[in-house]
């Protein structure tokens, strides 16, 4: 999801090229220096839409601003577009979408996919620490809409039918953290003896969620809820 960019220029021209950028900017503060007015151009900021306010009209934050910068904007200036997924993404978002299947509902749900510490990072720029142990850090995410550009649209649900009986993630409940594996221990045999050693088997992401079950009448909300 993403929204028309803004263009905001410093008092001596310049333009500010990254969110990052903007974020380590300070601007000198004097009296005599105008403020510089905003301007539109082409291209596209993220947002996640977090109120949909009057008709016509929905409030918008823009990912990686500060939330001062939250505001009301013309509906139709909203763009959804596909994102391009890594591997490793696409096959977390098919892990769970396989588990969004008939069966008991309102149950935790944990999966595991293999991943690197940089596609680790990846996801966890995506949430926000729950909880912090000696061995690892517990990730939630505050809206839905964070895992989209990730994931895609719709990663978490599964529509099953004509009919729209779907199942869902209750955003809530998802918590994920990054898990080195134990050695896998095994032996080689040689002419005269056996030796012992250990193979490394890597580091997995455990993505957990609670399932739930809906029909139709949620259909709406699936397309535009910030929380399910």
């Amino acid at each position: 999801m993403a929204s028309r960019s803004r263009r905001i220029t410093r008092p001596n021209g310049e333009i500010v090229g990254s969110y990052d950028e903007l974020n380590s900017t300070h601007l000198p503060r004097s009296s005599h220096v105008r403020k510089t007015k905003e301007t539109w151009s082409a291209g596209l900021y993220p947002v996640e839409v977090i109120d949909e306010g009057e008709e016509g009209y929905v409030k918008v934050h823009y990912l990686g601003w500060n939330r001062k910068h939250d505001k009301k904007v013309p509906a139709d200036q909203i763009v959804r577009i596909p994102h391009q997924t890594s591997s490793f993404a696409h096959q977390l978002a098919i892990t769970i979408k396989e588990n969004l299947t008939p069966g008991k509902c309102d149950s935790l749900v944990k999966v595991k996919v293999p991943v690197t510490e940089e596609e680790f990072g990846q996801i966890s720029n995506s949430g926000t620490p729950y909880k912090i142990t000696r061995t690892k850090t517990v990730f939630r995410i505050s809206s839905r809409n964070r895992l989209n550009i990730l994931l895609g649209e719709g990663w978490d649900y599964r529509i099953l039918n004509e009919e729209g009986d779907n199942f869902y993630v209750k955003t809530a409940t998802v918590k994920f953290y990054l898990h080195t594996r134990k050695p896998l221990n095994d032996f080689l045999v040689y002419p005269d003896h056996i030796e012992r050693y250990a193979l490394d088997r890597g580091m997995q992401l455990v993505f957990s969620f609670v399932k739930m079950a809906s029909n139709n009448n949620n259909h709406q909300k699936l397309l535009n809820a910030n929380e399910l």
